[in-house]
């Protein structure tokens, strides 16, 4: 027996029903951060950009995303940025968002404060829990019966998102999790108890393929919790080329200057040829950017995201 085949080939109905089991047998495909953002990642109307992620706006997050996703190796990743430049919306909820619908693990999320885990929870998390399908399907539309505001758990009750604060060291020490997000960890302090980093690192000792990001903006220089992580690791900046000599380089305060008479000509220089870089010329240099790590031998990967080449 024989039926026709792509191109008109006979071929046997063996061959087709075994070629049906294999695709049926296949193994999804790994989770990838940076997909899982372009095709479900939504900003909401407050944002500057509401709609769909366009990536082509986010090329300095392509890589953060690719070394957040499972596949890769790194089991730390430290993003040190900016206030408000979107760290939340562009890399902590793609991140929780690709697990939770891809490769579901029990999750922890730690605050400065008690009130700021809270107010994570009712602000940031619960808005794209609801808004987003994915989110849904895996946690449903309404909280469920164990669900708390530091507790989430999944419909198939195979695990959970647990939020806590990083000044009670007691939560902290009740729980051992694959995954661990430290937000706004320049905030942290440590207590009698212990260190809330140290604390949050060693609820993922036990597992090989751990995945712990830390995110925050700096704050005091030599006692900054995220810039001590950001140098201890491959310390990457965005460099772009300049658009009057080619040399890449990474936009610093140093090279700015400002003119008084007239705001809008105020502008970085470049560190070969003393041009002004302006602002019509950020996009298509920021296009053309890539991550080059200053600290090559780091430890982990570590990225530092400023307001100058966020889109935000």
């Amino acid at each position: 027996m024989s039926i026709f085949d792509r191109g008109s080939f006979l071929v046997s109905a063996e061959r087709v029903v075994l070629r049906g089991i294999a695709a049926a047998m296949a193994p999804p495909p790994p989770p990838d951060v940076a997909a899982w953002a372009e095709r479900h990642l939504q900003f909401d109307q407050g944002s500057p950009f509401p709609g769909p992620y366009d990536a082509s706006r986010f090329p300095m997050l392509r890589r953060i995303h690719e070394v957040l996703g499972p596949e890769h190796p790194a089991r730390e990743v430290t993003v040190r940025g900016s206030a408000q430049i979107g760290k939340t919306e562009a890399v902590i909820k793609p991140f929780l968002g690709c697990i939770f619908d891809m490769a579901p693990r029990n999750t922890l999320v730690v605050h400065p404060t008690a009130v700021a885990a809270a107010e994570w929870v009712r602000t940031k998390w619960m808005p794209f829990r609801r808004a987003n399908a994915r989110m849904r399907k895996v946690f449903g539309t309404s909280a469920g019966q164990l669900d708390s505001m530091g507790y989430q758990e999944t419909l198939d009750r195979t695990c959970s998102l647990r939020t806590v604060s990083a000044g009670s060291p007691s939560e902290l020490s009740g729980t051992t999790r694959p995954n661990a997000v430290m937000d706004d960890l320049s905030k942290f302090e440590s207590t009698d108890m212990g260190d809330p980093e140290s604390l949050t690192m060693s609820r993922a000792e036990a597992f090989e393929d751990a995945k712990i990001l830390r995110a925050s903006t700096p704050m005091i220089s030599g006692a900054c919790r995220v810039s001590h992580a950001y140098l201890r690791g491959t310390a990457e900046e965005w460099r772009m080329p300049c658009p009057h000599c080619t040399e890449r380089q990474a936009l610093k305060w140093e090279n700015f200057r400002v003119d008084d008479d007239e705001p809008g000509r105020s502008h970085f220089t470049c560190e070969r040829c003393g041009c002004e870089i302006l602002f019509k010329h950020r996009d298509e240099m920021v296009a053309a950017g890539e991550w080059i790590a200053t600290n090559p031998k780091g430890d982990h990967p570590s990225f530092h995201l400023w307001r100058a080449i966020m889109p935000f």
